[in-house]
């Protein structure tokens, strides 16, 4: 008997859709806030030509820029109440920090956003507090030091290497009038940097303040001394003298009327932001200007620090995420590029300084190449009492060059309520 035949089974086709890839949904348009310090109208106009192109590719984020928030009390209460911005630069972070009031930073850190080895030690840890970071050093963040002078009004080309040759140079190319008016100052060691608290730490090599245990260290022989060479200073020119040259001829390289822009003054100590300030303002466009080491102890040592801005993004920030990724770029390379052509300011940053984008502006070879060869490189002194303490610092030399205390009672003065302040920090 034949076999019975095997029943063909027919499996019917099914039809397999072809999928349809989803689309990425569209990120909701946002207004995202940035606070600044700072308030020039060009480096406004430079910044926010930066954040032009940081939104070509974010087209639905808008950014807020506004300047001149300086006022710690509103700053404070505007990060506290939640009507804060999303992103700020604060200048001293460090009272903010200590509040509470910034959200901190180190998880957010990578190589594809940003790397803490792409920046000096130095530069990175001023945006850092009790080992955290708070803050990328963005916008304006470079060498602090150096002494500026006009070769063009003196007859040597030999830069002073001592306080000593300094104050002496200085003296040698100040001229007076008969009745003792100021017609030329040869140089301010208050003028630029030369006020800084900071300034008088680095040149001496001597700290004011111990952290580790709170002490403040002012009044002491280093500090005495420094404040004495200004004080002798003023006295040989006359202080009521230098401050009726003032009215009309001002201090740092920011403007036309700043007296080394008139050709008025022949010195100051400032830092890479003058190579180009210099450049826009001064009167003459022949005179020739060189950058160089400031003066230290001991005598012969290269010392150099870096400071400036740093970006950070508020605890109570309504878009953070939105917030890190304009800090990502306006601490990237093509915000440092724009900016230092625009203004002359940027982050030397190392893979910016390894661009050779700086060299537009020759003068600042000196100060890019101080990050490399400075005996001594140092960060701001940030805690949490810098800010007071500077403040004291500045009435104390007010203070002596008015006569009213002497250098000894002035310093110990400052060192007393800096300390009593400093206890209330630790408390």
């Amino acid at each position: 008997m034949p076999p019975s035949p095997v029943p063909r089974v027919v499996v019917p086709s099914i039809a397999v859709p072809t999928p349809t890839p989803s689309p990425s949904p569209t990120p909701a348009p946002r207004t995202i806030s940035l606070w600044t310090t700072r308030s020039d109208s060009a480096w406004i106009a430079a910044l926010r030509e930066a954040i032009g192109v940081f939104r070509a590719t974010r087209p639905y984020l808008t950014v807020e820029v506004t300047g001149g928030r300086n006022d710690f009390g509103d700053i404070v209460a505007g990060l506290g109440t939640g009507n804060g911005p999303d992103a700020i630069e604060p200048g001293d972070l460090v009272p903010f920090a200590a509040r509470g009031l910034l959200k901190p930073l180190d998880a957010l850190l990578s190589p594809a956003t940003v790397s803490s080895a792409n920046y000096l030690p130095a530069m990175w840890e001023n945006g850092r507090w009790q080992s955290t970071t708070y803050g990328i050093p963005a916008l304006d963040h470079g060498p602090e030091l150096g002494l500026v002078w006009n070769t063009s009004l003196t007859a040597t080309a030999t830069a002073p290497r001592t306080w000593d040759e300094l104050y002496v140079f200085g003296l040698r190319l100040t001229r007076q009038d008969a009745s003792g008016a100021i017609q030329s100052l040869g140089f301010d060691p208050l003028d630029g940097v030369g006020g800084l608290l900071d300034t008088a730490r680095d040149v001496t090599g001597v700290p004011w303040f111990d952290a580790a245990n709170g002490r403040v260290m002012l009044a002491s022989a280093p500090y005495e001394e420094y404040l004495q060479g200004i004080a002798s200073f003023y006295s040989k020119i006359g202080t009521d003298r230098i401050i009726s040259f003032r009215q009309t001829h001002h201090l740092l390289t920011s403007s036309r009327q700043g007296a080394i822009n008139e050709g008025k003054q022949v010195a100051l100590l400032d830092g890479y932001w003058s190579v180009a300030e210099i450049a826009r303002f001064a009167a003459d466009a022949s005179w020739r200007f060189e950058f160089t080491w400031v003066p230290s102890s001991p005598p012969g040592t290269t010392i150099q620090r870096v400071g400036g801005r740093v970006l950070g993004i508020p605890s109570a920030a309504r878009y953070p995420d939105a917030a890190w990724e304009l800090v990502v770029f306006l601490a990237g390379d093509t915000t440092n590029r724009l900016l230092c052509v625009r203004i002359g300011t940027c982050a030397m940053t190392r893979s910016f300084l390894a661009s050779g984008t700086w060299s537009v502006h020759p003068g600042l070879a000196f100060y890019v190449d101080s990050l490399r060869s400075a005996a001594r490189l140092v960060s701001r002194g940030s805690n949490a009492v810098t800010g007071y303490a500077q403040a004291k610092w500045a009435q104390a030399i007010t203070g002596v060059l008015t006569g009213r205390l002497s250098i000894k009672d002035a310093l110990t003065a400052a060192q007393n309520a800096i300390q009593v302040a400093a206890g209330r920090a630790r408390a």
